[in-house]
């Protein structure tokens, strides 16, 4: 994927010197840009800048992300009633939700090219704020006579990042103020957790058959998690990449 990064840039670059440079934006102008990138996923970005001075640009990218599963399984099993073994049914499902919230600053220099192709490159600063993860976690085991409910959600801390990189990336203005391109940054990501980690367990029992019938447990653990670590993170995303100015 980085490789045809690298290699939509070259072309867009390359294909600039055969076009007028009527459509680009000048200094004063605001933008605004909407991203969609492939890199660990598929996520989108929006972004809004503004244009200084000989050929610079600031502005910052801001993203939200949201995730949610769930997946259900089912198999035969073996049950011990206390006097025999019967066979039964374990129905597992498992659903994760999880969201966080990502700016990135940036200032870049565009390159003084005298067509509507544009090339720039510059610092960025990503920083992500997570939201608590969640887990749900319940198993299920049925027979003739016989029920045993174990659920366990279990709530992680948001996970944070701040980094350091450079970006890099080439636009098509293809009408006035108005362009598409593509780009690719690279940075290393300092990353901390910091909270509480809960993890809530209700356990019942019912059926004549079952030897726990009758037992029921509801109880919450609370576990501090304060961790960080240091990692190199390699940011790779290719797609359109529609800005307009005004």
């Amino acid at each position: 994927m980085k490789s045809i990064t690298l290699a939509a840039i070259f072309i867009f670059s390359v294909l600039s010197f055969s076009f007028a440079q009527s459509n680009k934006p000048i200094p004063g102008q605001w933008g605004i840009g909407y991203q969609v990138k492939f890199d660990s996923g598929f996520n989108q970005q929006f972004q809004v800048s503004y244009m200084l001075n000989h050929g610079w640009e600031a502005g910052t990218q801001i993203g939200f992300y949201y995730s949610h599963t769930a997946a259900t399984f089912n198999d035969s099993i073996d049950v011990f009633t206390g006097n025999e073994t019967i066979k039964g049914n374990l129905e597992t499902k498992i659903t994760t939700s999880g969201s966080s919230f990502s700016i990135a600053p940036f200032l870049v220099k565009h390159c003084t090219i005298n067509n509507n192709l544009d090339f720039y490159a510059g610092p960025i600063v990503p920083v992500t704020i997570g939201a608590k993860n969640t887990t749900i976690n319940s198993k299920e085991v049925r027979a003739e006579d016989y029920l045993s409910v174990n659920d366990q959600k279990t709530k992680t801390p948001p996970g944070n990042s701040l980094g350091l990189g450079g970006v890099i990336g080439s636009r098509y203005f293809f009408y006035t103020n108005l362009a598409i391109g593509a780009h690719y940054s690279l940075s290393g990501i300092y990353s901390f957790q910091k909270g509480d980690e809960t993890v809530e367990t209700t356990v019942t029992n019912s059926g004549s058959n079952n030897p726990s019938s009758g037992f029921s447990f509801n109880g919450t653990e609370t576990e501090k998690r304060n961790s960080s670590y240091l990692n190199i993170e390699t940011l790779s995303n290719i797609g359109l990449d529609l800005t307009f100015y005004f």
